[in-house]
């Protein structure tokens, strides 16, 4: 096999661990996402890393596992662009033993301390507060001055609703959109991140675009 049948055959191997359930399918999870990383945008030698929550021995963190020198911030990836992303996942087993996202961030941010972000995506099983279980936040400033806050205000207290975002359409992004340079070329990495993100589809939740308030 060539190296993208090689790469799809890992990720249909992975997933199918993931879907199985128990608690070797955290390990799977974060292996996978390593594995779209480190083919995509982040920096040789970064990891991802999976600990036990305190709420027990079936729930887990995964983030990303750069001790950034300047923030206590946690979560990070160095990027190939120089810049950073913040990930973090809390994963648990549900009660007939699947593994399940209970939430979700995935953040773009220029540098490895606080208030540098561009854009985040946010996911929750089940909506909190006001805001919708899946949004997209931008940091920007309004350009017209509309609403409460007048001139200026940031564009990134409006919680955009959108489905549920995968860590795939992000890296895709993140090297289309922004231009991220990236570990293989587009005709490795473009097939693997489609057949990956088809096998998140067959079992992805998909939450309501109001948020709890509003149901």
């Amino acid at each position: 096999m060539n190296e993208v049948e090689n790469n799809c055959a890992e990720v249909r191997m992975l997933s199918a661990k993931v879907h199985q359930g128990g608690k070797q399918s955290a390990t799977a999870f974060r292996t996978l996402a390593q594995k779209l990383l480190a083919i995509t945008v982040m920096e040789q030698g970064q990891r991802l890393v999976l600990r036990p929550h305190t709420r027990g021995d079936t729930v887990w963190v995964l983030e990303g596992g750069h001790n950034a020198p300047h923030t206590s911030d946690a979560g990070l990836v160095k990027l190939l662009d120089g810049h950073w992303l913040k990930i973090g996942y809390l994963l648990s087993l549900t009660g007939n033993n699947r593994l399940a996202v209970t939430s979700s961030k995935i953040q773009y941010q220029w540098t490895d301390t606080d208030r540098s972000e561009v854009f985040r995506y946010d996911y929750a099983y089940e909506a909190e507060g006001r805001h919708p279980a899946a949004h997209l936040n931008l940091h920007a400033l309004l350009p017209e001055p509309d609403g409460p806050g007048g001139p200026g205000r940031p564009l990134e207290r409006v919680h955009f609703p959108t489905g549920r975002t995968s860590l795939e359409q992000v890296l895709r992004l993140l090297a289309q959109g922004f231009h991220v340079r990236t570990a293989r070329p587009p005709e490795i990495w473009e097939p693997v991140l489609a057949e990956a993100e088809r096998m998140f589809y067959e079992v992805a939740h998909q939450p309501s675009f109001t948020s709890a308030d509003a149901a």
